[in-house]
């Protein structure tokens, strides 16, 4: 009895935990597809959205897959992408952006910042046929 007790709060606390980090990605706004562009980057032909079209904090913009792509937007920067599917089940690690000379992968995607940076990842085999800009910070699905 002891040990379903046990089993039966540690789940409660873990849907207590996921619906909590759901909520943060619930308050996000999506951002309107008049401010979604297509726009040929690197060689590339990528979903465009002018970075004055984000909001402080959260963002979302639906991606052709279905998928959501949520955008972390403070202090006039990108913190960070999060990628979920169309029932908001989250589809791998969010990647945090930190300035690097390198792109960063998750299993599901990968980000860039700079023309340099974004070109190394555009040319390389990691990028699907999707991906969008943010400015100079672009993130393609894998």
């Amino acid at each position: 009895m002891k040990h379903l007790l046990l089993i039966l709060s540690m789940t409660l606390f873990a849907a207590g935990a996921m619906s909590q980090a759901n909520i943060s990605l619930n308050k996000a706004k999506e951002i309107p597809r008049a401010s979604i562009q297509a726009k040929i980057k690197n060689n590339k032909t990528v979903q465009y959205v002018d970075p004055k079209a984000l909001v402080q904090g959260q963002n979302f913009m639906r991606l052709r897959t279905g998928d959501l792509l949520y955008i972390e937007y403070k202090n006039r920067k990108i913190v960070s992408f999060t990628l979920t599917n169309a029932r908001g089940v989250q589809q791998g690690k969010p990647i945090v952006m930190i300035p690097s000379v390198q792109f960063q992968c998750s299993q599901k995607f990968c980000v860039c910042s700079g023309d340099a940076d974004c070109n190394d990842m555009f040319t390389t085999n990691v990028c699907g046929p999707d991906a969008a800009c943010f400015g100079n910070s672009c993130v393609c699905y894998r």
